[in-house]
């Protein structure tokens, strides 16, 4: 893995915002793919997205779907972390535990802009 981002967004945050959030992640570390984690309430298409963000964006059918995918995104989209853009209501509490869980199981560490969880490092 490099030193790659994978973001998380929703469609609840005005799009100008996130793309905002985005560029101003990418002046530290590369930026290499965003994935919508569903609402609609706030953005235009979702074939307008990618070009909107300047980057790949991954549309799961669900966050359930998005657990089983981790291996082909992660060859597609080499990173070592992910950095979450997303809120309630679009991910309740319950779901960003289990979503946390899958990352951490691939050996990513996930981030928000008031927390880091590192996988565990064994000898």
């Amino acid at each position: 893995m490099n030193d790659g981002v994978i973001t998380l967004v929703d469609g609840e945050h005005y799009s100008p915002v996130v793309k905002d959030a985005i560029h101003t992640l990418a002046q530290s570390r590369p930026v290499v793919a965003a994935i919508f984690v569903g609402g609609m309430e706030k953005i235009g298409t979702l074939e307008d997205l990618e070009n909107y963000f300047g980057i790949p964006v991954i549309f799961p059918e669900n966050l359930n779907a998005l657990e089983s995918m981790w291996a082909t995104i992660l060859s597609q989209y080499p990173a070592k972390t992910v950095f979450d853009l997303s809120d309630d209501p679009v991910i309740d509490s319950k779901a960003r535990m289990k979503l946390a869980n899958s990352i951490l199981y691939y050996g990513l560490s996930y981030e928000g802009a008031d927390f880091i969880l590192k996988p565990m490092e064994f000898p």
